[in-house]
């Protein structure tokens, strides 16, 4: 520790603590946040390293020369106190201050890389958030129209062959979209609303198909659990879509089951024979990619399709 002399005469650091800690608090905070608020965020970000060590060097000069006259030239005539004995040498001057500015640098340097790390993580995770919600977003957009459109072509059959079960299957479609636009908007929906959405619509079909043969099998605890909406229900159009739904010894098969929260969804039908719509899979690209997107690692969808039938196991971790 340098040795500081008051009327030529050594003093102890403590009984002129104030004016020091004043002078120190200026020159060492004044290169802290110099580089810290100016030359890394000019420099380093930029990554212009060059002209770092250039203004490191530039600022301890301007910082030392600083001290020298608050300690040595300022002091002295108005306490006639100084930090450094009378006649210190300047090379060891310019060394010692060198040693301690360069402590500063050192520190706020780190400190502003911390910093700019929890930064660029933080905004990197807010850009993933909104590039997530946006696709979220879209791909549930994607799910109504692909709905309504298939459900409409059924109503327009059933007005078309002057069915009684027309205006009922218009309500019940109502009631459906109703769900589209209220309900499904959350990103979490009680599973219970989501079956009861499924049973809707399998309703729906069912005003239109004769003899229907749907078995829906549920074993859920529904109180406690809760799904992304809309995820479940485009399997179930698939196979209402492209599958046999009226032959009692080829039934449509709907499982559902929970355990704890794993929610166990599969599906079992044969496939209709005939011209295959152009637009098949649309509908499960899209779920697929949504199953993706939020519950990634936390899902696994199988998928065995022959010539003869279909045959799709979900399974969704919700923890």
């Amino acid at each position: 520790m340098a040795v500081m002399y008051f009327n030529k005469e050594a003093v102890d650091w403590y009984n002129l603590f104030s004016i020091f800690t004043l002078s120190s608090f200026i020159i060492f905070g004044g290169i802290f946040y110099t580089n810290y608020l100016l030359v890394l965020p000019r420099f380093f970000a930029k990554r212009k390293f060059g002209y770092i060590p250039l203004c490191w060097i530039a600022g301890i000069l301007i910082f030392t020369m600083l001290r020298y006259l608050i300690e040595e030239v300022l002091y002295v005539k108005i306490f006639n106190a100084r930090n450094y004995s009378e006649g210190t040498p300047a090379a060891y001057y310019l060394y010692d201050n060198f040693i301690f500015m360069l402590n500063q640098l050192v520190i706020s340097t780190i400190f502003w890389a911390a910093n700019h790390l929890i930064k660029n993580e933080k905004e990197k995770q807010v850009l993933l958030q909104e590039k997530f919600s946006a696709e979220t977003a879209f791909l549930k957009s994607q799910v109504n129209p692909h709905f309504l459109f298939n459900t409409l072509n059924n109503i327009y059959s059933l007005v078309y062959q002057k069915s009684e079960q027309a205006l009922p299957a218009i309500l019940k479609l109502s009631e459906l979209m109703r769900y589209n636009m209220k309900d499904s908007q959350t990103d979490q929906i009680e599973l219970e609303k989501e079956i009861n959405y499924i049973k809707s619509y399998i309703h729906l079909q069912t005003l239109r198909i004769k003899n229907a043969q749907v078995n829906l099998t549920l074993s859920t605890d529904l109180d406690s659990i809760k799904i992304a909406p809309l995820l479940l229900i485009p399997f179930v159009e698939n196979s209402f879509k492209h599958g046999v739904v009226d032959d009692p010894e080829k039934p449509f098969q709907i499982n559902l089951s929970t355990e704890n929260q794993l929610i166990k969804f599969s599906i079992n039908n044969f496939i209709r024979q005939g011209n295959k719509d152009e637009s098949s899979g649309v509908g499960l690209k899209n779920v697929e990619r949504r199953l993706q997107l939020i519950y990634p690692g936390k899902h696994r969808l199988t998928i065995t399709h022959t010539n003869m039938q279909y045959i799709c196991e979900l399974e969704i971790n919700t923890h």
